[in-house]
């Protein structure tokens, strides 16, 4: 180790080793190296490749946003404001709340831009949408579909060509197409019956070759799905991708599909003979009939309507509420995407990349927590709070998890932030802001680790 400089980073001075270069990747061995590194009693980094570290600096709040009221909602008459959101083709979140309400029975929407930076760029107050659908044209002339976290009348999802396709479960499926401009293309007809959709919910995907899939839990049992190869025009048999016992109640579906079609689902469950509640994760391979994880449970506790997204790294990313209706948390955790374990289920350690954490505590009730992660993976939440009900005050809230160095999300930047990072050093492949590719320049790199050094010891 020859070379040393001087390089002021965040108002500290740090001493960047070049030849350490060659030994961080030593440093994500288990068990670490006690030479390369030392923690003092309060578990912080004090020497790096047998050179001291710069005093970290003083801990400090306001990492994670704080919450940011979109709009109230008095006297509502309604159950939920039924949360929706979805990231364009920009780069911009897109999240909505909708009207629907007893007294004034309009599918219209409350619609917020918001940046990758937490700044709300637009308000559309009672937006009718694509043709009347949940659905924005961004400004590279892309339709998108404001998914929901909740059960809704419709679901939908959007093409390559920008035609949108809407999907109902009273039972059977049914299914709607509109061009890009929001024109009827094909009427809502029945396209499964005897589907057995329990609760009128279906989980609508466009593969990245265009091919359509409505999935759904067939009454409250298997996981089922209809395939179309040309456009919704004729689309295939009932499907069973996941034989599901017949003691558990399965509900609240997520499906969700990666770049490389690869089929991700979410799904609770509630046990008749033990009134145990839990969250599964199966995933299938792009054929849709090859198992690559089994079902695997991550959660064994009460929850009420996960919402499911995917960031560019193809990690999953997971937000509910504990408890039905009344909680007064919300809970988040990240899910490895990348798994293929030929069929068998991944143990909770391998598949959980961030366990479950508390981004939300709040003296009313809170729901709906719906996630949206951006291009760098931090993740976008809104959510409801207010009494459950009708005539009831509801407002709807919005927060994001932008700490950086806090790569596990648990609040705190501490060593298991630096383990992760040295894990990843040099990689540019999917690097993230979970991976510790904190600029967004597509590495994890030495100006990544100086801005966990920056913070290190700091509270989010």
């Amino acid at each position: 180790m020859t070379s040393n400089t001087q390089r002021t980073i965040g108002g500290i001075t740090m001493v960047v080793l070049a030849a350490v270069l060659g030994t961080i990747p030593v440093l994500a061995q288990a068990p670490f190296n006690p030479d390369l590194y030392t923690i003092n009693s309060n578990g912080e980094v004090i020497t790096l490749a047998g050179f001291d570290l710069p005093e970290p600096p003083p801990r400090m709040g306001g990492g994670r946003t704080e919450t940011t009221l979109l709009k109230s909602y008095l006297s509502f008459d309604y159950w939920s404001l039924r949360t929706r959101g979805v990231r364009d083709t920009v780069g911009n979140l897109h999240f909505a709340a909708e009207l629907y309400e007893y007294s004034n029975p309009t599918s219209n929407l409350d619609r917020f831009v918001i940046s990758p930076d937490g700044e709300l760029l637009e308000t559309h107050l009672d937006w009718a949408g694509v043709g009347g659908k949940a659905v924005v044209t961004d400004a590279n002339g892309n339709n998108v579909y404001l998914r929901t976290v909740a059960t809704a009348s419709e679901h939908g999802c959007v093409d390559s060509a920008n035609y949108i396709h809407l999907f109902s479960a009273p039972g059977n499926i049914t299914y709607a197409k509109l061009d890009p401009a929001g024109n009827t293309v094909i009427d809502w007809t029945t396209i499964a019956s005897g589907a057995g959709a329990w609760g009128g919910y279906v989980q609508p995907v466009v593969t990245n070759t265009d091919m359509l899939v409505a999935t759904w839990y067939r009454s409250t049992e298997d996981i089922c799905a209809v395939m179309s190869t040309d456009g919704g025009v004729t689309w295939s048999e009932i499907v069973v991708l996941v034989d599901r016992p017949t003691n558990e109640q399965t509900t609240m579906l997520k499906t969700v599909v990666d770049a490389d079609d690869y089929v991700h689902l979410v799904y609770r469950s509630w046990n008749f003979d033990t009134s145990e509640e839990r969250i599964y994760y199966t995933k299938l391979c792009p054929d849709w009939s090859t198992v690559c994880v089994g079902e695997t449970v991550f959660r064994t506790s009460s929850t009420w309507y996960p919402s499911v997204s995917l960031d560019d790294a193809g990690n999953l990313h997971v937000s509910f509420g504990p408890r039905y209706q009344t909680g007064t948390t919300l809970v988040y955790t990240c899910l490895r995407g990348d798994l293929d374990l030929g069929g068998d289920p991944a143990t909770d350690e391998t598949l959980t990349l961030i366990p479950d954490q508390t981004f939300i505590t709040d003296p009313d009730y809170v729901r709906y927590a719906l996630n949206v992660p951006d291009e760098n993976g931090t993740v976008h939440v809104i959510f409801e709070e207010g009494e459950y009900g009708r005539d009831t005050d509801k407002d709807l809230y919005y927060t994001r998890f932008a700490c950086p160095g806090d790569l596990d999300a648990d609040g705190d930047v501490d060593l298991s932030d630096l383990a992760i990072l040295l894990s990843n050093y040099g990689t540019t492949s999917g690097a993230n802001r979970f991976d510790g590719d904190f600029d967004g320049d597509g590495d994890v790199d030495l100006s990544d680790l100086a801005t966990l050094l920056s913070v290190y010891g700091s509270n989010c």
